[in-house]
């Protein structure tokens, strides 16, 4: 049979394939010459089916067209159900990593729970004709006592011979196996821990290919099968993934642990060199390295964009009926079929618009506070801010990011007993590194005068955002001599704490700038007060 021929066969199961699933916005799947995926690849949204995979099928007595069918609705399954969203490979990896410590064995596990629920769908639910034939073909490694058992449970499922025999053990493993309803999504996680528990000890080193992204054994046997990871969905899908699962998450090193195993899970099966997977964008790698960049991207801060002014020319702009009236320069000769009333077409001509010189988006300079009484929520414990999560700095990231979005350059002096100032930057992850700094020891210092002449080198407008305890004893006459400066345009006070010792401190603040037009005294202590910034005084920032 040709290529063109099995190429048709493939276009009319892929259709078939759909319909079960009420036709996904999917590219049509390619034939490729080439075996080194295995039997299907769904990367990034593209499908390649390898045409020497199915052409090997028919000497078993299965037809090219249910093969097609076969591994289609499969990897349609991975992508629409187990695990159908970024999210749930970040809930299932994080759950697995409960249970083992190391990463890898994790996703192994992982893996191999969403091809079971995969198997079983297509055993039991979809009654797929082709699933059992096609993986008796491949037979799962003697060695591979974990393929081995899954192959069990399959049999035990579906009442099909897999070719499978079983020693005691595996037996044994499998009527522990027996009572996990896989294909239950409520139970999604508790199955999981489960199944992970039981697997566990029987790791077994699997095959890789050379250059492909399919692994052989496991939940298949021998069969090579792409590993449903996050390489299935597309950059908008991850972002998205990686955005919920922060707010899910505990602690930062909680989410960057997770997320990094997930994002290192290259084309070979390992961690890539540089620890994420090759042509992620800069954004995705960002937020799966830095959990305040993922949760703070929850929070969108509107801040308004130019107003356009008059430029006082005029262009040619759209067309209206010729009159006698009209001046003969304004006729379009090559739209026209002569000069005539009612039949000749004329410009219509408007002033022309630009962005104004003066107004925009400003710059902004972030002052935030490292220093330990803001990393103290008790009072008198220091929890690092890669243990626990900070609001304040959630909601600093967020302010810095609607700047960065609108082309602006932010700045970041982060205070302290460990005071660090990084100039203007459009580098986000720099921005974002510099928020998250933080003092374990020592007092508050505070470089009033550093930070002036900072402002006075800015180019344009520049808004000025303090976040703080606001325990600052001169921070009234720093705002102050900020308010003279022709840069300064908005200043944004966020106070982090409502402890009563320091109530004093953010009360001067209202007496001496509480009816000042642009400053603005609001609190960030926590999640929906970053709400409250970004709906209220933030989106002002351009008057």
């Amino acid at each position: 049979m040709t290529t063109k021929n099995l190429q048709q066969i493939m276009d009319g199961e892929w259709h078939e394939a759909r319909k079960r699933f009420h036709f996904p916005q999917l590219p049509k799947p390619r034939l490729v010459n080439d075996n080194s995926n295995g039997s299907v690849n769904l990367e990034t949204l593209k499908i390649t089916v390898s045409e020497p995979f199915i052409t090997g099928f028919p000497k078993h007595g299965i037809d090219q067209a249910e093969a097609f069918n076969e591994v289609l609705t499969h990897e349609l399954t991975h992508f629409m159900r187990y695990p159908g969203s970024p999210l749930n490979v970040l809930r299932l990896q994080k759950a697995t990593q409960g249970v083992v410590a190391e990463g890898e064995h994790a996703s192994q596990l992982r893996t191999d729970f969403t091809e079971v629920q995969t198997n079983l769908y297509m055993l039991t639910e979809r009654k797929h004709p082709a699933t059992a034939p096609m993986r008796k073909v491949y037979q799962p490694d003697q060695k591979d006592t974990s393929a081995r058992i899954i192959y069990g449970i399959y049999q035990t499922a579906s009442g099909q011979d897999f070719g499978v025999k079983l020693s005691r053990e595996e037996a044994a493993a499998v009527k522990k196996l027996q009572g996990i309803d896989f294909l239950n999504k409520k139970d999604e996680l508790a199955n999981v821990r489960r199944f992970a528990e039981v697997m566990k000890d029987y790791r077994t080193q699997r095959k890789q290919p050379q250059d492909g992204g399919s692994q052989s054994g496991g939940a298949n046997g021998g069969m090579p099968t792409p590993r449903a990871g996050m390489d299935i969905f597309d950059e908008n899908q991850i972002r998205e993934g990686l955005r919920a699962f922060a707010r899910e998450c505990g602690s930062p090193a909680e989410f960057e642990k997770v997320a990094e195993q997930i994002l290192g899970e290259g084309k070979e099966g390992k961690t890539q060199t540089m620890g994420l997977l090759p042509g992620t964008g800069r954004d995705i790698t960002l937020m799966a390295r830095n959990f305040y960049s993922a949760l703070a991207a929850n929070y969108a801060i509107p801040i308004r964009k130019k107003p356009m002014v008059s430029t006082g020319s005029v262009y040619p702009h759209s067309h209206a009926p010729f009159t006698f009236e009209d001046q003969m320069t304004d006729v379009d000769p090559f739209s026209s079929p002569g000069i005539l009333p009612g039949i000749t077409k004329k410009w219509v001509r408007v002033e022309g618009q630009s962005f104004g010189e003066q107004e925009g988006v400003p710059s902004n300079l972030l002052i935030v506070d490292n220093s330990p009484s803001m990393f103290m929520p008790s009072g008198d414990k220091f929890i690092s801010p890669t243990d626990r999560v900070y609001p304040h700095i959630v909601g600093a990231t967020a302010v810095s990011n609607a700047y960065l979005a609108n082309g602006s350059q932010v700045a970041v002096y982060s205070f302290g007993s460990n005071d660090h100032l990084t100039g203007f930057s459009k580098d986000r992850e720099k921005v974002h590194a510099e928020l998250r700094r933080f003092s374990a020891r020592g007092g508050t210092t505070f470089n009033a005068g550093l930070l002036e002449t900072l402002v006075k080198q800015s180019e344009g407008a520049c808004d000025i955002t303090v976040v703080s305890d606001m325990g600052i004893s001169n921070l009234d006459s720093f705002v102050k001599s900020l308010l003279q400066l022709p840069q300064t345009h908005r200043v944004h006070l966020l106070y982090t704490s409502r402890d009563s010792s320091l109530s004093p401190y953010v009360a001067s603040l209202r007496d001496s700038f509480g009816k000042q037009p642009n400053v603005a005294i609001m609190p960030l202590i926590a999640y929906e007060d970053i709400s409250k910034v970004t709906m209220g005084e933030l989106s002002k920032s351009v008057r």
